[in-house]
């Protein structure tokens, strides 16, 4: 049965075109004439559409059907039906290629139109129906019948190019040989630029997306073929309304070239490599506004192409503000995973998962989506049988992951049954990159405890043995340990790092090769073994779950963590920039900021190092009531500075500071100066010190007071630097190299109860 007139009218370009395509044509020239008479009927059906006859433009809209029983036949006569249709193809293109002059009837454009169409509706049944698709695809790869369906796309043939994407779908040298060997991609531009009418731009958006579906080296020729820019351009020319929209030709799925085109854009955005381009060329943009404007799959894939592109750098207030886009892409989410259609369209579990794993980046996302119930669905993907399941394992794996970032939706996700044994199972089963996104997930659900059971009973710190401290080079009478957290882009900049701390006697803990089995559980180890951790930040830091799981663990364990920029310009933001707050940060992007850097880097951990062997009630915020060097006050009262006298307060008077370290640490917050409370109790400058800091400072030339502050106190920050002289004059003096004395303390206040006897005394406390 053939289709009436739909699919036998709507599959010809402009006679422009097609006598371009024939002037291009390096072999036997077509005769424009005769192909352009063969396409007058479809012409005259599309302009019905544009001029508004309802009767013309509602057949050029009919959905049509996907397939008809009768007229594909049975599969047993597939063989048959195939041989008969490849052979009015090749007739067909034999006589286009040689430019004979013949009527529509002589040159059998209709039956050449319903050759290309029972291709197509075969393939399609099998698609919908579950059918052994490859098998015929495969054969119809063996003979000549791609090749000219090739020929005919590029003369406009609607038929040929709907044909083609059959052939094409989820079979990736089929794409390779359309797509690359047939320069498709140089086609499909050329075709926007020059302008053919709506069905045949829809047909060939279809047939693009399916390209880049399935075969990802595509994504190369795509790029080098220019074809994205003129894609970008067509789609906000034509669907920044859902009124323009709705006045197009819709294919017999009911979906336009706005749908396609974005469905192209969205398996572009899931490849990294193509992020730059497409975001360069208004991608975002463009996605934003069909959030707006459009309803349908259109919609989802432009919330998914958002959030694949920036999603991970940002939470984008189109998709947060939206209200119900997390529950439109669980609801596809759920009929790909059952193998139903939506909006007409079969739809690949592993990709929209992968979208989901970026929407989940997003901190608002979170609830939403599991809200709309989409932590059972991606423990299904996890368990059941998918198309690449593995690719699909992945990415639930990596989606469970970012979910577990959110307390409240990780309770949820423990919560879930099997959710366990599925990750389990995927640690067990998948690739190396699938075991390591498993891993870090069942990580984020079940962080080990400070304590470890051993196998006989007892329990044992986490923490490097001697063994793993070996195996890293461990220094004998190390000044401190310190763990570098980094993404691995930025190792080679994070080894230099490595090698000048350790130079200076540091035991360094750096994940190089993964020498110690479990990155997470290794990562745990070199935490806890740590006097502070040193994250190397950058963009890429703050996109890797890995790094905000090292980060996070750091923090929940009270670590002190040191940011170092190893990307210039680069500005913490979203999780990072919370957890970093107003540290102090070093640059080390480059050689000479990192020599500039590590002297601040080496004071601040020695500091921290020394305060933690420390005993207890010694350390910085241990808040415990102790003696001061008479015996006779507690910490908070003997360190509690008077209100500072002013700057012009002569020496005869005396003036007051800090006297101690706690009394320093109040002032430094006070002035904002907090990222250097460490290296000022490190180096012991309080009271009488901080008076002959002043004096040596006030005897230096200005450009030697930055140089003694950032060599020894390793105040790299311009700024800082500025602020602590002008803090030290308001609290001191002027800088004029005079030596100033203490202003006598107030009366001390009653006594203390005394601790406990044999209790040690709090070194350098007490009144100066």
């Amino acid at each position: 049965m053939v289709l009436a007139g739909t699919f036998a009218t709507l599959g010809r370009s402009s006679t422009s075109i097609a006598r371009a395509r024939a002037r291009s044509r390096r072999s036997a020239r077509l005769s424009s004439s005769s192909w352009s008479n063969a396409r007058a009927g479809r012409r005259r059906i599309a302009a019905g559409a544009i001029a508004g006859d309802e009767d013309v433009a509602k057949s050029a809209r009919a959905p049509g059907v996907l397939y008809d029983d009768a007229f594909v036949g049975s599969d047993d006569a597939f063989e048959s039906k195939l041989e008969h249709n490849a052979a009015v193809l090749r007739r067909f293109v034999e006589a286009l290629e040689g430019g004979a002059e013949c009527s529509d009837d002589e040159c059998g454009v209709d039956e050449t139109n319903e050759a290309a169409e029972w291709i197509r509706q075969t393939l399609v049944r099998r698609i919908e129906t579950g059918g052994k698709l490859q098998p015929a695809q495969a054969q119809i790869l063996l003979g000549d019948v791609v090749e000219n369906l090739c020929t005919l796309a590029h003369e406009g043939s609607v038929e040929a190019l709907c044909a083609l994407q059959a052939v094409c779908y989820r079979n990736a040298s089929a794409c390779w040989k359309v797509g690359n060997s047939h320069n498709m991609f140089a086609y499909f531009r050329t075709m926007c630029m020059e302008g053919v009418e709506e069905p045949i731009r829809c047909s060939a958006f279809f047939l693009a997306s399916t390209l880049v579906a399935f075969n990802e080296d595509l994504h190369r020729v795509v790029a080098k073929s220019r074809f994205t820019p003129v894609l970008m351009q067509m789609l906000q020319n034509k669907c920044q309304s859902i009124e323009a929209c709705d006045m197009e030709w819709r294919d017999v799925r009911g979906l336009s070239e706005c749908d396609h085109g974005l469905n192209c854009v969205r398996n572009l955005s899931q490849n990294p490599s193509q992020t730059k381009l497409l975001v360069s060329n208004g991608a975002v943009e463009l996605c934003g506004s069909f959030l707006k404007t459009h309803t349908g799959v259109g919609r989802v894939n432009a919330a998914i192409s958002i959030a694949n592109l920036i999603g991970r750098g940002d939470n984008d207030e189109r998709l947060n503000a939206d209200e119900t886009i997390m529950e439109e892409i669980v609801d596809l989410f759920r009929k790909a995973i059952d193998g139903q259609s939506y909006d007409n369209l079969k739809h690949t579990v592993w990709k929209y998962t992968q979208g989901i794993a970026n929407v989940a980046t997003m901190e608002a996302a979170k609830p939403r989506l599991a809200k709309a119930g989409v932590i059972p669905l991606l423990v299904r993907v996890l368990r059941e049988k998918q198309h690449q399941w593995d690719r699909a394992s992945f990415w639930a794996a990596s989606a469970l992951w970012n979910l577990a970032f959110d307390d409240d939706v990780k309770a949820q996700v423990v919560a879930e049954p099997g959710v366990f044994e599925a990750l389990e199972e995927a640690r067990r089963l998948g690739s190396e990159n699938t075991k390591m996104k498993a891993r870090g997930a069942l990580w984020m659900l079940k962080p080990p405890e400070e304590e470890t059971k051993k196998e006989d009973g007892t329990t044992q710190n986490v923490g490097l043995s001697q063994e793993d401290m070996q195996k890293l080079g461990a220094i004998e009478n190390a000044k401190a340990q310190v763990m570098l957290s980094y993404e691995w882009h930025h190792q080679a900049q994070v080894m230099q790092l490595k090698e000048q701390l350790n130079a200076r006697g540091f035991n360094v803990w750096m994940d190089v090769d993964r020498m110690m089995g479990s990155t997470l559980e290794a990562m745990a180890a070199a935490i806890e073994s740590s006097d502070a951790i040193i994250m190397c930040i950058s963009g890429r830091y703050k996109e890797s779950q890995a790094c905000r799981t090292e980060a996070e663990y750091a923090y929940t364990r009270k670590k002190t963590l040191i940011p170092v920029k190893v990307e210039k310009g680069y500005s913490p933001d979203g999780w990072l920039g919370i957890l970093v707050g107003s540290k102090l940060y070093y640059n080390v992007y480059n050689s000479d900021m990192m020599t500039q850097a590590i002297p601040g880097i080496v004071t601040a951990v020695e500091a921290i190092h020394n305060d933690a062997k420390a005993p207890k009630f010694l350390q910085k915020g241990a808040g415990e009531v102790v003696p001061d060097a008479r015996g006779d006050m507690s910490a908070d009262a003997a360190s509690a500075p008077p209100a500072p006298t002013s700057s012009t307060t002569s020496s005869s008077q005396g003036v007051s500071v800090p006297v101690d370290d706690d009394a320093m640490e109040r002032w430094l917050n006070a002035v904002g100066l907090t990222a250097y409370v460490h290296v000022f109790k490190y180096q012991h400058i309080q009271g009488k010190t901080l008076l002959k800091m002043h004096q040596e400072l006030g005897q230096l030339s200005m450009s030697d007071q930055h140089l003694l502050l950032q060599n020894i106190l390793g105040i790299q920050s311009y700024g800082h630097r500025l602020l602590f002289l002008s803090e030290i004059e308001d609290l001191i003096g002027p800088l004029n190299g005079e030596l100033r004395k203490l202003a006598e303390r107030p009366s001390a206040p009653p006594p203390m109860p005394r601790p406990k006897r044999g209790a040690p005394k709090r070194s350098g406390g007490g009144r100066e």
